[in-house]
């Protein structure tokens, strides 16, 4: 392989991991939206707490695949306060 082929597939490499990084920061902002409008009741519970955590402090440190997981549990938390509290 040229190297001129490598370089292109290593651009196309980071060009594909930087979109899914940003679609990723894109659905935890959406999550923290989501958390902000839950009501006073359920901002009360560890799960919120615990949601909040994941997304602020966890997040910020996890590597790529651990960022995806982390976002699917706190979507599932979100939900589950969004379901019995609201």
């Amino acid at each position: 392989m040229s190297e001129k082929a490598k370089t292109g597939s290593n651009k196309q490499a980071k060009a594909k991991r930087r979109a899914g990084e940003r679609a990723a920061d894109f659905q935890r902002e959406q999550l923290l939206g989501r958390l902000s409008k839950l009501s006073e009741n359920s901002k009360r519970q560890p799960n919120y707490r615990t949601a909040f955590r994941l997304l602020r402090n966890r997040y910020e440190v996890a590597g790529p695949k651990a960022k995806l997981e982390l976002l699917k549990v706190a979507a599932f938390m979100i939900w589950v306060l969004e379901r019995t509290l609201t």
